[in-house]
Protein backbone atom coordinates (compact mmCIF):
# COMPACT_ATOMS: atom_id res chain seq x y z
CA UNK A 1 0.00 0.00 0.00
CA UNK A 2 1.09 3.37 -0.94
CA UNK A 3 0.48 6.30 1.23
CA UNK A 4 0.93 10.57 0.74
CA UNK A 5 0.39 13.23 2.56
CA UNK A 6 1.10 16.28 1.09
CA UNK A 7 -2.52 17.72 0.30
CA UNK A 8 -3.56 17.25 3.88
CA UNK A 9 -3.70 20.73 5.47
CA UNK A 10 -0.22 20.72 7.79
CA UNK A 11 -2.64 22.50 10.63
CA UNK A 12 -4.66 18.99 10.95
CA UNK A 13 -1.40 16.33 11.43
CA UNK A 14 -1.15 15.89 15.18
CA UNK A 15 0.81 12.92 16.67
CA UNK A 16 0.58 11.00 19.86
CA UNK A 17 2.60 12.55 22.54
CA UNK A 18 2.74 10.68 26.11
CA UNK A 19 2.41 13.90 28.62
CA UNK A 20 5.27 12.31 30.40
CA UNK A 21 7.79 11.84 27.11
CA UNK A 22 6.76 15.12 25.43
CA UNK A 23 10.19 16.76 25.95
CA UNK A 24 11.77 14.24 23.86
CA UNK A 25 8.80 14.36 21.15
CA UNK A 26 8.65 17.93 21.08
CA UNK A 27 12.51 18.95 18.97
CA UNK A 28 10.94 16.06 16.39
CA UNK A 29 7.30 17.67 16.13
CA UNK A 30 8.69 21.27 15.74
CA UNK A 31 11.02 20.50 13.40
CA UNK A 32 8.63 18.62 11.21
CA UNK A 33 5.39 20.91 12.05
CA UNK A 34 3.58 18.38 13.98
CA UNK A 35 1.08 18.77 16.08
CA UNK A 36 0.83 17.69 19.08
CA UNK A 37 -2.01 15.17 20.62
CA UNK A 38 -1.10 15.38 24.69
CA UNK A 39 -2.31 11.73 25.93
CA UNK A 40 -2.71 11.97 29.69
CA UNK A 41 -2.73 9.34 32.38
CA UNK A 42 -4.89 9.32 35.72
CA UNK A 43 -1.67 10.75 37.73
CA UNK A 44 -0.84 12.88 35.26
CA UNK A 45 -2.75 16.21 36.64
CA UNK A 46 -0.76 15.98 39.76
CA UNK A 47 2.53 16.37 38.56
CA UNK A 48 1.75 19.29 36.04
CA UNK A 49 3.25 22.89 37.16
CA UNK A 50 2.60 26.00 36.23
CA UNK A 51 6.13 26.66 34.55
CA UNK A 52 6.00 23.57 32.64
CA UNK A 53 2.71 24.44 30.97
CA UNK A 54 3.96 27.69 30.45
CA UNK A 55 7.02 26.87 28.79
CA UNK A 56 5.26 24.28 26.70
CA UNK A 57 2.78 27.09 25.44
CA UNK A 58 5.54 29.48 24.23
CA UNK A 59 6.86 25.52 22.31
CA UNK A 60 3.93 25.23 20.49
CA UNK A 61 3.68 28.88 19.83
CA UNK A 62 6.51 30.20 18.70
CA UNK A 63 6.90 27.11 16.42
CA UNK A 64 2.72 27.71 15.10
CA UNK A 65 1.37 24.45 16.30
CA UNK A 66 -1.46 23.29 17.71
CA UNK A 67 -2.69 20.74 20.89
CA UNK A 68 -5.22 18.09 21.65
CA UNK A 69 -5.82 16.05 24.67
CA UNK A 70 -6.16 12.82 24.91
CA UNK A 71 -8.06 12.32 28.59
CA UNK A 72 -7.33 9.44 30.78
CA UNK A 73 -8.95 6.19 30.00
CA UNK A 74 -8.36 3.70 33.01
CA UNK A 75 -11.83 3.30 34.83
CA UNK A 76 -13.82 6.26 33.08
CA UNK A 77 -17.24 5.71 31.89
CA UNK A 78 -19.42 8.51 30.85
CA UNK A 79 -22.83 5.76 30.63
CA UNK A 80 -22.28 3.97 33.71
CA UNK A 81 -24.72 3.77 36.18
CA UNK A 82 -22.35 3.13 39.26
CA UNK A 83 -22.03 6.82 40.65
CA UNK A 84 -19.08 6.11 41.48
CA UNK A 85 -17.43 5.83 38.16
CA UNK A 86 -19.86 8.04 36.78
CA UNK A 87 -18.42 10.65 39.36
CA UNK A 88 -14.47 9.99 38.70
CA UNK A 89 -15.44 10.01 34.87
CA UNK A 90 -16.91 13.47 35.55
CA UNK A 91 -13.76 14.73 37.87
CA UNK A 92 -11.14 13.03 35.23
CA UNK A 93 -13.33 15.25 32.23
CA UNK A 94 -13.38 18.17 34.36
CA UNK A 95 -9.91 17.88 35.05
CA UNK A 96 -8.91 17.24 31.39
CA UNK A 97 -11.18 20.34 30.28
CA UNK A 98 -9.60 23.25 33.31
CA UNK A 99 -6.12 21.73 31.38
CA UNK A 100 -7.73 22.32 27.84
CA UNK A 101 -8.56 25.66 28.46
CA UNK A 102 -5.07 26.47 30.02
CA UNK A 103 -3.30 25.32 26.86
CA UNK A 104 -5.87 26.53 24.90
CA UNK A 105 -6.67 22.85 23.20
CA UNK A 106 -8.54 23.03 20.11
CA UNK A 107 -10.53 19.01 21.18
CA UNK A 108 -10.43 16.32 23.78
CA UNK A 109 -10.50 12.98 23.12
CA UNK A 110 -12.69 10.64 25.64
CA UNK A 111 -13.26 7.26 25.24
CA UNK A 112 -17.07 6.23 24.80
CA UNK A 113 -17.09 3.71 27.73
CA UNK A 114 -19.08 1.12 25.59
CA UNK A 115 -18.86 -2.54 26.06
CA UNK A 116 -19.23 -4.95 23.81
CA UNK A 117 -20.92 -7.44 26.33
CA UNK A 118 -23.84 -4.69 26.67
CA UNK A 119 -27.27 -6.17 25.60
CA UNK A 120 -29.91 -4.14 24.40
CA UNK A 121 -31.23 -3.24 27.49
CA UNK A 122 -27.66 -2.45 28.88
CA UNK A 123 -27.14 -0.41 25.75
CA UNK A 124 -30.50 1.79 26.30
CA UNK A 125 -29.53 2.53 29.67
CA UNK A 126 -25.96 3.76 28.59
CA UNK A 127 -27.12 5.93 25.94
CA UNK A 128 -29.16 7.46 28.20
CA UNK A 129 -26.47 8.00 30.91
CA UNK A 130 -23.96 9.22 28.28
CA UNK A 131 -26.14 11.81 26.90
CA UNK A 132 -26.99 13.03 30.80
CA UNK A 133 -23.56 12.94 31.40
CA UNK A 134 -22.45 15.24 28.25
CA UNK A 135 -25.33 17.94 29.09
CA UNK A 136 -24.11 18.23 32.17
CA UNK A 137 -20.72 19.40 31.17
CA UNK A 138 -21.34 21.27 28.16
CA UNK A 139 -21.40 24.49 29.91
CA UNK A 140 -17.49 23.67 30.99
CA UNK A 141 -16.99 22.91 27.31
CA UNK A 142 -18.20 25.45 26.44
CA UNK A 143 -16.25 27.82 28.79
CA UNK A 144 -13.09 26.33 27.77
CA UNK A 145 -13.72 26.99 23.94
CA UNK A 146 -12.85 22.98 22.88
CA UNK A 147 -14.90 20.84 21.91
CA UNK A 148 -15.28 16.49 22.92
CA UNK A 149 -14.41 13.85 20.41
CA UNK A 150 -15.76 10.44 21.74
CA UNK A 151 -14.11 7.77 20.49
CA UNK A 152 -15.26 4.56 19.42
CA UNK A 153 -13.46 1.75 21.39
CA UNK A 154 -15.04 -2.13 21.46
CA UNK A 155 -18.35 -0.80 19.04
CA UNK A 156 -19.62 -3.27 16.57
CA UNK A 157 -21.60 -0.41 15.21
CA UNK A 158 -22.42 3.16 15.10
CA UNK A 159 -25.63 3.48 15.90
CA UNK A 160 -25.28 4.14 19.66
CA UNK A 161 -22.46 6.97 19.33
CA UNK A 162 -24.68 8.34 16.38
CA UNK A 163 -28.00 8.44 19.43
CA UNK A 164 -26.00 10.39 22.22
CA UNK A 165 -24.53 12.95 19.66
CA UNK A 166 -28.13 13.34 18.52
CA UNK A 167 -29.06 13.51 22.10
CA UNK A 168 -26.83 15.72 22.91
CA UNK A 169 -27.09 18.21 20.06
CA UNK A 170 -24.22 20.48 20.68
CA UNK A 171 -21.66 20.75 18.30
CA UNK A 172 -19.42 21.22 21.41
CA UNK A 173 -19.71 16.85 21.09
CA UNK A 174 -18.22 15.26 17.97
CA UNK A 175 -16.87 11.71 17.03
CA UNK A 176 -12.97 10.52 16.96
CA UNK A 177 -12.94 7.47 14.77
CA UNK A 178 -10.33 5.33 15.15
CA UNK A 179 -9.34 3.24 12.51
CA UNK A 180 -7.99 0.65 14.46
CA UNK A 181 -10.15 -0.24 17.33
CA UNK A 182 -13.02 -0.49 13.75
CA UNK A 183 -10.85 -2.96 12.25
CA UNK A 184 -10.70 -5.01 15.22
CA UNK A 185 -14.43 -4.86 16.90
CA UNK A 186 -16.51 -3.12 14.69
CA UNK A 187 -19.05 -5.37 12.32
CA UNK A 188 -20.38 -2.81 10.64
CA UNK A 189 -18.86 -1.65 7.45
CA UNK A 190 -16.54 1.84 6.64
CA UNK A 191 -19.70 2.88 4.69
CA UNK A 192 -22.23 2.13 6.98
CA UNK A 193 -19.76 3.84 9.86
CA UNK A 194 -19.84 7.34 7.96
CA UNK A 195 -23.16 7.00 6.72
CA UNK A 196 -24.18 7.35 10.15
CA UNK A 197 -21.08 8.92 11.88
CA UNK A 198 -19.77 11.06 9.19
CA UNK A 199 -20.77 14.20 9.45
CA UNK A 200 -20.23 14.17 13.28
CA UNK A 201 -16.64 13.40 13.04
CA UNK A 202 -13.90 15.74 13.82
CA UNK A 203 -10.69 13.89 14.34
CA UNK A 204 -9.04 10.13 13.02
CA UNK A 205 -6.93 8.38 14.61
CA UNK A 206 -4.38 6.62 12.19
CA UNK A 207 -2.45 2.99 13.21
CA UNK A 208 -2.78 -0.13 11.66
CA UNK A 209 -3.18 -3.63 12.98
CA UNK A 210 -4.81 -7.12 11.28
CA UNK A 211 -8.16 -7.30 12.99
CA UNK A 212 -7.67 -8.81 15.88
CA UNK A 213 -5.45 -7.48 18.57
CA UNK A 214 -4.57 -3.65 18.90
CA UNK A 215 -0.73 -2.89 17.66
CA UNK A 216 -0.59 0.28 16.26
CA UNK A 217 1.45 -0.66 13.37
CA UNK A 218 2.67 1.91 11.25
CA UNK A 219 0.04 2.19 8.19
CA UNK A 220 0.51 -0.46 5.46
CA UNK A 221 1.77 -2.96 7.70
CA UNK A 222 -1.79 -4.71 8.60
CA UNK A 223 -4.77 -4.97 7.24
CA UNK A 224 -6.65 -1.39 7.20
CA UNK A 225 -8.14 -0.07 3.34
CA UNK A 226 -6.59 3.69 3.93
CA UNK A 227 -6.88 4.38 0.84
CA UNK A 228 -10.85 3.72 1.15
CA UNK A 229 -10.90 5.77 5.02
CA UNK A 230 -9.19 8.56 3.16
CA UNK A 231 -12.41 8.62 0.60
CA UNK A 232 -14.82 8.42 3.16
CA UNK A 233 -13.10 11.08 5.81
CA UNK A 234 -12.73 13.50 2.86
CA UNK A 235 -16.61 13.26 1.61
CA UNK A 236 -17.81 12.96 5.21
CA UNK A 237 -15.05 15.28 7.06
CA UNK A 238 -13.07 17.21 5.31
CA UNK A 239 -11.84 19.27 8.08
CA UNK A 240 -11.52 16.84 10.52
CA UNK A 241 -7.76 15.94 12.04
CA UNK A 242 -5.52 13.17 11.52
CA UNK A 243 -3.87 11.79 14.83
CA UNK A 244 -0.76 9.49 13.97
CA UNK A 245 -1.12 6.91 16.77
CA UNK A 246 2.66 5.72 17.12
CA UNK A 247 3.63 3.82 20.27
CA UNK A 248 6.94 5.62 19.97
CA UNK A 249 9.45 8.30 19.19
CA UNK A 250 10.70 5.47 16.92
CA UNK A 251 7.83 4.62 15.67
CA UNK A 252 7.06 7.78 14.96
CA UNK A 253 9.66 8.63 13.20
CA UNK A 254 9.00 5.86 10.95
CA UNK A 255 5.83 6.91 10.25
CA UNK A 256 6.45 10.20 9.51
CA UNK A 257 9.56 8.97 7.20
CA UNK A 258 7.11 6.44 5.46
CA UNK A 259 3.92 9.41 4.68
CA UNK A 260 7.32 11.67 3.42
CA UNK A 261 8.79 8.91 0.87
CA UNK A 262 5.84 6.97 -0.49
CA UNK A 263 3.38 6.68 -3.06
CA UNK A 264 0.07 8.59 -4.44
CA UNK A 265 -2.75 6.60 -3.81
CA UNK A 266 -3.92 7.98 -0.47
CA UNK A 267 -6.04 10.91 -1.87
CA UNK A 268 -6.77 13.67 0.33
CA UNK A 269 -8.10 15.98 -2.42
CA UNK A 270 -11.18 14.95 -4.42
Amino acid sequence: MHLQHRNLAPHRIYARTPWHLKDDYLPFLCAHGINVELYLSSDSFDKITGPELTTLRQTLSSHNLHCTLHAPTAGLDPGSEDPAVQDATSQTVQRTVRLARLLAARSIVVHSGYLALFDAADTERWIRHSIIFWNQLLPQINAADTLITVENLYEQGPTPLRRILEGVRSQRLRHCFDCGHHNIYATATLEKWFSELGRYCAACHLHDNHGSVDQHLIPGEGSIDFVRIAELMYRHAPAASWTLEARSLEQLQQFWARLQLEGTRWRFTP
